[in-house]
């Protein structure tokens, strides 16, 4: 009996003594591990690139009015004051399963690609690729140069009246005998999809070496055209705005001096009213913001920062780096925004001149 209980004692002191020496372990371990925090859900946007082949395309002839090129392996695309050439394309906006994409969904950026030879019988050099959207009902396998669709013409023939098609955005320019275009619609695409439609047309023009381009009847399925864009399910898909402070319409800018008045070929631009976080500024020559002798003269705050100053939220000044902008003609500029969800808003543009004469005053006040 007494063995009995020794050893009774004996084992709970040994347990006892076990108790506190893994209660000391458990402190000393949950003290080097610190504070416990709960893992949040990544809700990180996540983009997706798809790819959607063009559903129908043709080129419009202004030289061949009444032909139709909608079986055609390829297209040629070139305007100058003799001739003008211009594709048309048809596209769903569907996710990478093919399914149409949700109109609530975010397009993040959008190229149209379309794989182009230039034709250098004519040269060599530079061609300009413009694209807008096709706004009038149509079907291209019996699209002309005068006609939508059979029976049914263009507001104005060549699918060129303000109800036929957009605005001409930014071009993309490439010098390369054999391209696939990037050509940036990433604005034509979010208005679409912020329209309520997964379906979108384009009109593509070409200034400078005229270009023959692979249509969807292509022998080679990696050189028809492509819509090929980012989006995600997470963020607005809301546009802002902004307004353009100066110049004033019309005006004629010189440089800032009481000596003379010599033209300011490196303009300031202001804004003022900005719902974005960035903005987007183009000069050109022609009021469409199509033109031959525009240069590249594209710039946004998001690549090109240190010609941007953002006086707050709202207002800025944009200075336009040197230039091949050239005195004894008019220009024309536009600004959009760019919201923190990369989200474009519509253009906004005015009208300048730089004057090419200088004007000196003399003592008495005189100008000569």
């Amino acid at each position: 009996m007494t063995a009995a209980i020794a050893n009774s004692v004996s084992r709970k002191n040994f347990f006892g003594t076990l108790s506190i020496i893994l209660l000391l372990l458990l402190m000393s371990w949950s003290a080097s591990i610190g504070n416990y925090e709960e893992l949040s859900e990544d809700v990180s946007p996540s983009y997706i690139t798809s790819n959607n082949i063009a559903t129908a395309d043709t080129s419009i002839n202004k030289s061949a009015p009444n032909n139709g090129y909608s079986t055609q392996q390829s297209i040629l695309i070139f305007s100058s004051d003799s001739m003008d050439s211009r594709g048309l394309f048809d596209f769903n906006i569907s996710d990478t399963s093919g399914n149409p994409l949700s109109t609530s969904f975010r397009i993040t950026s959008a190229h149209l690609v379309l794989r182009c030879n230039q034709m250098t019988m004519f040269g060599s050099g530079r061609t300009m690729f413009y694209a807008t959207t096709l706004d009038a009902s149509h079907t291209l396998s019996q699209s002309t140069w005068n006609l939508a669709s059979t029976g049914v013409n263009w507001s104005v023939p060549g699918a060129d009246g303000t109800a036929d098609r957009g605005g001409w955005e930014p071009p993309y320019i490439s010098s390369s005998t054999s391209v696939s275009t990037a050509i940036n619609d990433t604005s034509l695409v979010q208005s679409s999809m912020r329209s309520g439609s997964n379906q979108i047309s384009f009109v593509v023009s070409a200034l400078g070496i005229p270009v023959n381009c692979d249509t969807r009847e292509s022998s080679t399925a990696s050189f028809r055209p492509n819509l090929r864009f980012e989006y995600d399910a997470i963020g607005s898909n809301s546009a802002g705005s902004v307004n353009i402070t100066s110049p004033q319409n019309g005006i004629a800018l010189t440089l800032p001096d009481t000596l003379s008045l010599t033209a300011d070929t490196t303009p300031t631009i202001t804004w003022a009213d900005l719902n974005g976080s960035n903005v987007e500024v183009q000069i050109s020559n022609e009021s469409e913001f199509l033109g031959i002798h525009d240069g590249d003269w594209v710039w946004n705050s998001w690549s090109d920062s240190g010609q941007f100053t953002f006086t707050n939220n709202t207002i800025g000044i944009f200075e336009t780096p040197s230039t091949n902008l050239s005195a004894g003609s008019d220009y024309f500029a536009r600004i959009r925004s760019s919201t923190s969800q990369s989200i474009l808003s519509d253009w906004v543009s005015v009208k300048f001149l730089l004057p090419d004469h200088d004007i000196s005053e003399e003592v008495d006040g005189s100008k000569s």
